[in-house]
């Protein structure tokens, strides 16, 4: 018995001393390891960018409006197409600065993260601040004039280990070396779908004005209805409007998108028109207000510029593009008010929506 155990004793010191002795092995190769990642990185730039440019035959505010607008990626992003189950959530601007989107996935080209626009120049550049994991990166769309009837856009990303704490930035520096192979043949893709997006939209015009045919989210709101002459709209409009902003200032809430109305009817110059702001969550309050919902849906805009009481003949024309193009109305015509008049006199320089609900 004695001798068995004394070899079983052996046995267990033997494995016991490899076991040390390969840990041992092992902590020696790790921190060779990170001295060599640490050495490397001394001599490696802190800032990696990655860039790719493509020409593309149309408006810039074509091209634009698909970038600006994280709802619109959906139509062009590679990433959406590599995970079509992944999950994804806006914050409550719409576009624009101040626009954020957060996804989930469990898709690992896809991951987790997160994009917010900090800098949006209408039709010229977009800034994007990309969060995923621990190293963030800065994300740039340029639009330039390219020819008479080109624009080119770039596509940039800019990883920068120098705003990461010490500990990280070795490894962040080691990682965009890699950065051209991760992303560029995304930068690649996207822009061809961003290309051939921009190429295919073709210009409406109806009565004079720049249109196009809109997908709709849909909007909570509060609103007045009055019938009005066509002489007391202007004073009953800002009494209703100032109303309704208090109202939503009283219940805690916030205004959502531009005043609007909505014109159920016009007859002998009576209007039937309702006075509307828009809400961030549904809200109820006491009469003469009243809460509402505008429905999600396809909406035909004509983007009207002038003075209100000359919008009868643009109308006319709207109304006869949808008969012509049997587009079936949803809901009655809006009116989206996008330039403030107390701020600009000048009535020419007036932008209204002019929004015609269709099925479909």
């Amino acid at each position: 018995m004695l001798p068995s155990l004394a070899y079983r004793f052996n046995a267990l010191t033997f494995a016991q001393k490899l076991t040390m002795k390969f840990l041992k092995i092992f902590g020696i190769l790790l921190g060779v390891i990170l001295l060599l990642v640490i050495a490397a990185s001394l001599v490696l730039p802190a800032k990696t960018t990655v860039a790719r440019s493509i020409e593309i035959s149309a408006k810039p505010k074509n091209i634009f409006k698909h970038i600006n607008d994280f709802h619109q990626w959906q139509l062009w992003s590679p990433w959406y197409k590599k995970d079509t189950t992944a999950a994804y959530q806006y914050n409550e601007i719409a576009a624009g600065s101040g626009a954020k989107l957060t996804w989930n996935s469990n898709n690992p080209e896809v991951g987790n993260g997160s994009m917010t626009i900090l800098q949006s120049i209408p039709f010229e550049k977009i800034e994007i601040k990309l969060e995923m994991g621990w190293n963030p990166a800065m994300s740039q769309f340029l639009l330039e004039p390219s020819t008479e009837n080109n624009y080119k856009l770039t596509w940039s990303m800019e990883s920068d280990a120098a705003s990461l704490p010490f500990y990280l930035a070795p490894f962040s520096k080691l990682l965009n070396l890699m950065l051209e192979s991760f992303v560029a043949p995304d930068f690649e893709a996207g822009l061809s779908s961003l290309k051939a997006l921009s190429e295919a939209e073709t210009e409406l015009s109806i009565g004079g004005y720049e249109a196009e045919i809109r997908d709709f989210a849909g909007l909570d709101y509060l609103g007045i209805r009055n019938q009005l002459k066509e002489a007391e709209i202007g004073a009953k409009l800002g009494e209703n409007y100032a109303l309704l902003a208090e109202t939503i200032v009283n219940n805690a809430a916030k205004q959502k998108d531009a005043p609007f109305t909505i014109n159920y009817s016009a007859k002998d110059k009576v209007y039937d028109m309702e006075t509307c702001l828009g809400v961030d969550a549904p809200l109820s309050a006491g009469f003469p207000i009243v809460p509402g919902k505008l429905e999600p849906g396809k909406h035909l805009v004509i983007k009207y510029y002038g003075a209100y009481e000359k919008m009868g003949p643009v109308y006319g024309a709207g109304f006869t593009f949808m008969v012509n193009n049997n587009l079936k109305a949803s809901g009655p015509p809006i009116e989206f008010y996008i330039t403030d008049p107390v701020a600009e006199p000048d009535t020419a320089k007036w932008l209204t929506e002019l929004v015609f609900p269709f099925k479909g």
